[in-house]
């Protein structure tokens, strides 16, 4: 099972962070010390990483997606009063939303997208040449001649060729900042996608067990991740439409995939199905403690939600009128259920304890270590909760898995109170409850203790 290391030095709140990522890592610290720092950037490089040539193929979807929307305008504009009867504007339409929907993923089928789409581009200019020639209106013709920067139709040929000619350019820019996998489009990506809005590329780091994944403006690949979910609050769980917060949407995609089963991700060997039985059973001590589980319920034909579903069936209601408590569960439940939880997923979740139950907190701990012990699931939280703290180290000492856990407590730097190093207590939690006793003391200072 391989070993990650997390760096970031000299950013916001943050004087120095060194976090080991081994199975279980635990950030304890007072509110504003960076810890959802920490996590979002975590996430964002673990998924930049692994996506950065998905990231490039998007950025050509949009491109053509582009030029197909505003060649589809000019075709319908032709069509109005013209006997092409629309069907080059319809063409590109179809086009516009296979290429959105369809989602191609390779080398190979962009270049079938290009041809494509000069293909196309071909009949717009037949029936441009056509339009010309015809009685169209006049000021039609005027109109469409400012718009497309062309006098007469002696020129259409040359704008054809420089719509050609870009996107040529495009497909080849992007196809070779993928081979260099290079380090400062991830980072353009990144604040593109997640709207951070000050760089740290210097600032930042990311290991596999000890190789540096980003050096010398390039990155490399990451061997043993293929994804990250990033959970800042459960509150979003089962609502039926998507929000403008990217790590909401990722979770919310995955949380309404159809289950695949544990057969559906990479493990292999003689492990898998060890892993299959064990993702059974905690798929079971989660049906018990929530006593039903969370269905999937079609609303549509491209509308769903999700639905608790008691085992005596005398409940049955959407997930999205649920208590909170229940709702962080309940995504554990399906990512589980679907097979995104295994041993090449980092779960990054904030504060967790914020809705539950001290009783769930201590449940919620065990199923965290169980995930990491059975699955091989890496783990990194922060949390302000002495049961959440004591439970984690007292059920993985039990579970065998205490040499993969790691607790660390942000303590503000000597020279300033808005700067915070980020200590490495191994298994040790003392110095945690050292800093949480600060509010029995401000109990006893405030009222009567």
């Amino acid at each position: 099972m391989s070993k990650y290391e997390f760096v970031l030095t000299d950013y916001k709140a943050i004087a120095d962070a060194n976090i080991h990522l081994d199975g279980l890592t635990i950030l304890t610290g007072e509110n504003g010390c960076g810890k959802s720092t920490i996590a979002r950037w975590l996430y964002y490089l673990v998924n930049g990483i692994v996506r950065f040539h998905q990231d490039v193929l998007d950025e050509f979807v949009a491109i053509i997606v582009r030029q197909s929307s505003d060649l589809e305008q000019y075709a319908s504009l032709l069509s109005r009063d013209f006997e092409i009867r629309g069907i080059v504007h319809r063409e590109f339409f179809e086009f516009r939303l296979s290429v959105e929907e369809t989602l191609y993923r390779s080398e190979a089928s962009f270049h079938e997208v290009q041809k494509k789409f000069e293909q196309l581009l071909h009949k717009f200019t037949e029936d441009l040449v056509s339009f010309f020639d015809s009685d169209a209106l006049p000021e039609r013709k005027k109109r469409l001649s400012r718009i497309l920067e062309i006098k007469d139709k002696e020129e259409i040929e040359e704008f054809v060729e420089k719509v050609k000619k870009t996107t040529r350019q495009e497909l080849e820019r992007l196809f070779s900042i993928s081979e260099k996998r290079d380090l400062q489009q991830m980072f353009s990506y990144i604040y593109n996608k997640y709207r951070e809005d000050n760089a740290p590329e210097d600032k930042v780091q990311l290991m596999e067990e000890g190789e540096k994944l980003m050096n010398n403006g390039q990155l490399s690949i990451l061997l043993n991740l293929e994804r990250a979910f990033y959970i800042d609050t459960p509150m979003f769980v089962g609502n039926r439409i998507k929000s403008d917060n990217p790590f909401w949407n990722e979770v919310h995609d995955a949380l309404l995939d159809n289950p695949q089963g544990y057969d559906s991700n990479q493990t292999s060997g003689l492990l898998k199905p060890l892993r299959i039985f064990l993702r059974g059973e905690l798929l079971e001590e989660l049906r018990n403690l929530l006593g039903g589980e969370i269905q999937i319920s079609q609303l549509g034909i491209k509308r769903t939600e999700l639905r608790f579903v008691s085992n005596d069936k005398q409940v049955d209601i959407a997930l999205d009128k649920a208590a909170t408590g229940f709702k962080t569960f309940s995504y554990l439940y399906r990512l589980l259920e679907n097979g995104a939880l295994n041993d090449k997923t980092m779960l990054i979740i904030d504060e967790p304890e914020v809705h539950l139950h001290p009783q769930w907190i201590v449940e919620y701990a065990r199923l965290l270590v169980l995930l990491h012990k059975y699955l091989g699931v890496k783990i990194m939280l922060a949390s302000h909760s002495p049961d959440m703290v004591s439970a984690l180290q007292s059920i993985a000492i039990k579970e065998g898995v205490s040499e993969q856990t790691n607790f660390y407590l942000a303590k503000p730097c000597p020279d300033s109170t808005h700067r915070y190093h980020f200590h490495h207590l191994g298994t040790e939690i003392e110095p945690i409850f050292e800093s949480f006793n600060i509010a029995l003391d401000r109990i006893a200072l405030y009222g009567t203790y």
